[in-house]
């Protein structure tokens, strides 16, 4: 009996270690955001963040959501990936989440949102699928927009933009080509 007790105290101890870690990512997060949507230097509100749990169930790396609140979502997954880069780890955060900004402040939503609502139309379905040749160039878009912001924000992004994402191919398991998006080769 005296051994389940300490395996119950043992297991307590390292639930509440996970939630540490977790807030301390968190915290993190928060400090990289905060100093990129102060490099944007938009007077447009911020979007909300949210750091998704290893346990979640949405199977997201990381991406900005328009509807219904302007949201970037960041899979802890990859906030692990980019701490294992060691002295890079904040460039390398830096580097995905201005990129997710870069989306939101340049409303690469507008056409997906509006192809959204109407997508029962005869107009809907021509927007939609005009819509999807133009992820390319937004994603483009955002990656330099992207860089450029994290440099303003104080980040050092290029010398680790191509090993990063290296790593988040290879920890993700994706394919070389994704549709839709462009090649590693050609961002």
């Amino acid at each position: 009996m005296k051994w389940h007790i300490s395996i119950l105290i043992a297991l307590l101890a390292f639930t509440e270690l996970k939630a540490q870690d977790f807030h301390a990512k968190e915290t993190t997060l928060i400090k990289v955001f905060t100093d990129l949507v102060n490099a944007y230097g938009s007077p447009k509100t911020s979007p909300e963040l949210e750091l998704l749990p290893n346990t979640s169930q949405d199977k997201i790396i990381a991406q900005y959501y328009a509807i219904p609140t302007p949201v970037i979502k960041i899979d802890e997954k990859l906030f692990d990936i980019c701490m294992d880069m060691g002295a890079d780890s904040l460039n390398a955060l830096s580097i995905i989440m201005s990129h997710e900004l870069a989306h939101y402040y340049n409303d690469h939503n507008w056409c997906s949102d509006f192809a959204f609502a109407v997508r029962n139309t005869p107009i809907g379905k021509n927007i939609k699928s005009e819509s999807k040749g133009d992820k390319i160039i937004h994603e483009k878009e955002a990656d330099n927009f992207g860089l450029y912001h994290s440099c303003i924000a104080g980040y050092h992004p290029f010398n680790i933009y191509d090993r990063l994402l290296v790593k988040i191919y290879a920890a993700y398991k994706l394919p070389k080509i994704i549709p839709d998006y462009p090649t590693t080769h050609h961002r």
